[in-house]
């Protein structure tokens, strides 16, 4: 997750400038103890030595003072990531209501044009009878099957076409299946139903998530 360019600006420019603070200390200390080291072989005096051994403590003081400041400002980085992270959660799960609410809208529409053709769908098979009505009886009557066969096979290719297939994905109208149907606790919700039910599941799913570490958000 990319965080904006202006959060934890300050923080961190605090935090740069108490690591290079604390890195020039530590340095201080090395170099000063080096300078120890040497007037300990020579005749430097023991009072040139404990201004050095003075030196060497004000840094060691000043390097523990920015290590707290280190670990301080640290912890404050960590909050302002999960804050952040909060506050495009909210926002994320405000834009993801608005956009399920259209596609919920979407599939009741859907709902009710299957429901439209279904209807329109069993009135033509309906139809048959009465089309026939005026077949002379001085000739064999055609089969209902022979009919029906072909006009089956006619709407399901027809439904596969309208399922956009290609090489990689096949057919998206799934076809008519009654499978988990008589199920101990299936119960059919309908095409808008299952909609609400897996929009509530993914919010569901994006509130319930816990915030990652600050360690994976800055290495994202």
């Amino acid at each position: 997750m990319k965080l904006p360019a202006m959060l934890r600006r300050d923080t961190a420019a605090l935090l740069d400038r108490a690591r290079a603070a604390f890195a020039a200390a530590e340095a201080r200390i090395a170099e000063l103890g080096e300078e120890r080291s040497a007037m300990l072989l020579s005749d430097s005096g023991f009072d040139a030595v404990w201004n050095v051994e003075k030196l060497i403590a004000e840094q060691t003081a000043v390097a523990r003072t920015r290590a707290d400041q280190i670990r301080a400002l640290e912890e404050q980085l960590r909050r302002e990531h999960l804050a952040e992270v909060e506050r495009q959660r909210a926002a994320a799960i405000t834009g993801l209501e608005r956009k399920f609410a259209a596609r919920e809208a979407l599939a009741a529409e859907v709902e009710e044009k299957a429901r439209s053709f279904a209807a329109a769908w069993l009135e033509l098979l309906d139809s048959r009878a009465a089309a026939l009505a005026d077949w002379p009886e001085a000739f064999p009557r055609p089969r209902q099957d022979d009919l029906r066969s072909r006009v089956d096979r006619e709407c399901s290719w027809f439904l596969f076409g309208l399922g956009k297939p290609t090489a990689i994905s096949g057919c998206r109208i799934p076809a008519p299946s009654n499978e988990g149907l008589g199920v101990t606790g299936i119960v059919p919700k309908g095409i808008a139903g299952a909609i609400e039910e897996e929009h509530a599941n993914l919010l569901h799913r994006l509130r319930s998530l816990p915030l990652p570490d600050v360690e994976h958000l800055e290495a994202a």
